[in-house]
This record gives structure tokens, sequence and C-alpha cells, in this order.
């Protein structure tokens, strides 16, 4: 319901500012067109029965492709020595190491369960190699929502998964902290490492961006642009004159 709610609010704010104000409907019918497509995808899978096994399959066919990717940008790290952001066969690093970090997550709520020293042996390496490709992601977003996710678990699973939470977090932190991450790095830069070492908050594109969004909502007393209309009046709310990638982003 808040989802439609949300839809119906902008088709509103939309209406109002092409009355009121100047309208761009080329970037509303592209942004509109687009929103539909995901309402429409929200409304077929709401009315689709998927049980819990189906659910469980779609994702261990989603967790193999990742698997699949994952194992590309190994290949690619080691063998053809590429060392920047490398997303695979997806179009940005953000989403590789967001997925990677679905699958790690599943695993770690599934571990307690799973039967067998050999099981838990490969499915805890499988977690150590995932780990390992989501610092060549270098996403510091999919970090910081590694470490909610974690908080999160920490509060409302069970005990088995907290417990197994805690042990993996210890081994890790133990791992990294004599020697490791140096071990690690000895193959090439680690990109998650070197950005959050050699890149301050201050020189995030990210930073000045939210700064527009937030000029743009007090343009409007917080009720909203209308669909297509914050690209329309891109300029008017960029702020930071001095970032070189943001001035170019405002020349196009």
């Amino acid at each position: 319901i808040f989802l439609y709610i949300i839809f119906i609010y902008g088709l509103i704010v939309t209406l109002l500012r092409m009355i009121t104000s100047t309208f761009n409907l080329a970037l509303f019918f592209n942004d509109a067109f687009q929103i539909s497509l995901y309402l429409g995808v929200f409304v077929v899978i709401r009315h689709i029965s998927i049980t819990r096994s189906d659910l469980l399959r779609i994702t261990k066919f989603l967790a193999g492709g990742v698997l699949i990717n994952s194992s590309f940008i190994f290949y690619n790290f080691f063998t053809l020595r590429v060392y920047g952001r490398d997303p695979g066969f997806m179009d940005n690093p953000n989403y590789m190491a967001l997925s990677i970090l679905v699958v790690i997550l599943l695993l770690i709520v599934q571990y307690p369960s799973i039967n067998g020293l050999l099981k838990k042996v490969l499915v805890l390496a499988m977690m150590l190699f995932l780990g390992y490709i989501f610092m060549l992601a270098g996403s510091r977003t999919a970090l910081a929502v590694l470490v909610a996710c974690i908080i999160i678990m920490l509060c409302f699973s069970h005990m088995k998964v907290k417990v197994a939470l805690i042990t993996m977090s210890i081994v890790l932190i133990s791992f990294l902290s004599f020697g490791g991450l140096g071990l690690l790095q000895e193959s090439g830069n680690l990109a998650l490492i070197n950005r959050l070492q050699t890149k301050s908050a201050s020189e995030d594109n990210r930073i000045s961006i939210w700064r527009g969004v937030l000029k743009a909502a007090e343009t409007t007393s917080y009720t909203g642009l209308g669909v297509g209309q914050f690209k329309a009046r891109f300029r008017e709310f960029y702020i930071s004159e001095n970032n070189q990638e943001i001035s170019r982003m405002r020349e196009r």
C-alpha cells in the first residue's frame, strides 16, 4: 500500500508542476515509463504464488550466477592483471558487490543448518572467496550495507546464526590484523582498501549530488519537483563548482 501511495503522490505533484511551472515532458515520459515498469513488476510478483521452495531454488540460481561472475573477476585479476573496479558481467561494481553481499548473508544464515564437515568447509571457503571478490569490487556503499546487515542480524537472528556470525567476524578481523591484509595485496591492490584509505568523503561526488538533492527539496518546500524534473533542472541544483567530475556532468 505504501508503494501505491508514493506512486499516486508523485502523479499528483507532477500534475501540479505541469500547471504551475515550466515542465519537461520528454524527461517526464522517460521516467514515468521506467517507474511504470518497476510498478508492473511489483504487481506481477505480488500476484504470483511463490512457495518457500521456489524462492530458495531461484536464490540458488542467482547465487550460481554470482559465483560465475566472481570467478570471472578472479580470473581477470590474477591472469589479465585487471586491477580496477571490475564488475565482471555486470555494468556497475556496486551492483556486483551488493549481489555478493546477498549471497554471503544467505550462506551465513544457512551455515548453522548445514550437515557434514566437508560441506561446512566448502561453504566457508565459498564465503571467503566471495569476501575477497567483494574487496576487489571496491564498493563503500556495499560495505556500509554489510555493516548494517550484521548489526540487524546480531539483534534479530537466532542464537546459532549469532554465534556463527561472531565467530566468522573474529576470524576475519584476526586474519586481517595479523598480516592477512598484506598477504592478500601481494597479488595486486584491493580496490576497497585503497578507496577507504585514500579518498575522503569531501572528495566524493555523491556528497555534492546529495547537496543538490537537498537544495531541490528546499526549493519546493519538500513537496517534490515532479517525475523527471530533477534531471530537467539538473544544473540549477548542482553546487560543487570546484569538483571536476560534477562540472563535466553539468556540461552534458
